[in-house]
């Protein structure tokens, strides 16, 4: 859905395919007719298998990658932030919109753990560099 109209685009079998060609297309393994929406629900899920885990919907900023039951690596900061950024824009449909407020997601990072840079302490590099000059 895009400004607030139902998109089914994808969403079902063209018109000219016979019932026997649909079948034959839906008995191969991982066949969906809506890509877009399945890869969306398999990060989805990640994000709900992280929640489980973590106890908290706040998915670290930086190169999160959630490993699936099945071994599938998926980044999920960066889907979590493509959909902050659709939000913003006004081009994520209503229901996906719904389904992550219902897990508590941070729309704008607020809670996002980030990246954060490691401080020295002066006595520690002193200790550091006395040891690099021995």
């Amino acid at each position: 859905m895009k400004n607030g109209k139902a998109s089914r685009k994808n969403s079902a079998p063209p018109k000219k395919l016979t019932n026997k060609q649909i079948k034959a297309l839906e008995r191969i393994p991982f066949w969906v007719w809506d890509a877009r929406s399945a890869r969306w629900l398999k990060y989805y899920k990640a994000l709900l298998q992280f929640i489980k885990r973590e106890q908290h919907p706040h998915v670290p900023a930086t190169k999160h990658v959630e490993t699936m039951p099945d071994g599938e690596e998926l980044d999920l900061s960066g889907w979590n932030s493509k959909q902050r950024s659709r939000y913003m824009k006004g081009e994520l449909e209503k229901a996906r919109i719904d389904k992550l407020n219902q897990i508590g997601f941070d729309w704008y990072a607020e809670r996002t753990p980030k990246k954060r840079k490691a401080r020295l302490e002066e006595s520690d590099m002193l200790s550091r560099l006395d040891i690099l000059s021995n």
